[in-house]
């Protein structure tokens, strides 16, 4: 199989800790590859890398002549001033797009429930992150570089029970908390397709516009105690904190 890209002897080290040291590894056409390991590990890094947007301390990563890279971060980069279509398919005209079996069953499996003309700026993180991945998997690339793609992607709904296992609340609690978000308008309720005993906890445009809300508030206290503490230093603070939380939640469900 024809060799795709590699990595020699990559080295990447923070002030206070070496993430990884002499990591080599090569890609041929047809491979699939995953990076599994825990918080502050350098998966993200070594993926930029790979990716030609980070470069190592040491190492150098080799890119076959031709080979189109197409990558999907972990950060929102879409444009606000665009529609949904602009920002999946550019200025493609339709039978252009509509023509390509690949990028129909894209848009038709991640953004059936998404206006077709709807700006950016009034999508949900979720669907955000759901029309970033429709626009790459619509590309035409060689290799695909994808960090954590399914993080925070809008579904349905969630069930109570499951908010339950995932928080370390009693569902009690949780069934409470609903009953308080619907009356202020912030979720629904809608039957579980999946299981009719079930009911499915749907956020409602207004529980969305929270979100959102919520989102920009937390990013920005994050970038005040980054730029504070220097982004390094808050980087792997953050990778401790989100480690312990994480250790804490499997004691509780194993």
């Amino acid at each position: 199989m024809a060799h795709l890209l590699g990595a020699e002897a990559l080295h990447l080290e923070y002030p206070t800790k070496v993430v990884f040291d002499s990591v080599t590894l090569g890609l041929n056409e047809g491979d699939r590859v995953g990076i599994v390991g825990r918080n502050g590990e350098g998966k993200s890094s070594l993926l930029a890398m790979l990716a030609g947007r980070q470069r190592p301390d040491a190492g150098r990563v080799t890119v076959r002549g031709g080979v189109r890279v197409g990558v999907l971060g972990q950060a929102d980069t879409l444009d606000d001033a665009l529609t949904v279509e602009q920002a999946v398919v550019g200025d493609a005209p339709e039978h252009v797009w509509a023509g390509d079996a690949r990028a129909r069953d894209v848009i038709r499996g991640l953004l059936a429930d998404i206006p077709w003309d709807a700006p950016v700026s009034t999508l949900s993180g979720g669907q955000r992150r759901r029309v970033e991945l429709a626009a790459l998997l619509a590309g035409d690339w060689d290799v695909l570089v994808l960090d954590e793609p399914t993080n925070h992607l809008d579904v349905e709904g969630v069930r109570a029970t499951d908010l339950a296992r995932l928080s370390g609340q009693h569902k009690q609690v949780i069934g409470t908390m609903v009953d308080e978000l619907e009356a202020l308008g912030y979720v629904r309720r809608k039957p579980d397709p999946a299981d009719r005993r079930a009911k499915l906890v749907c956020p409602t445009d207004r529980g969305q516009a929270q979100m959102r809300a919520a989102d920009k508030i937390m990013a920005a206290i994050q970038d005040r105690h980054a730029r504070r503490l220097g982004r390094d230093a808050f980087a792997q603070f953050k990778a401790a904190f989100l480690d312990v939380t994480e250790h804490q939640r499997r004691r509780q469900f194993p």
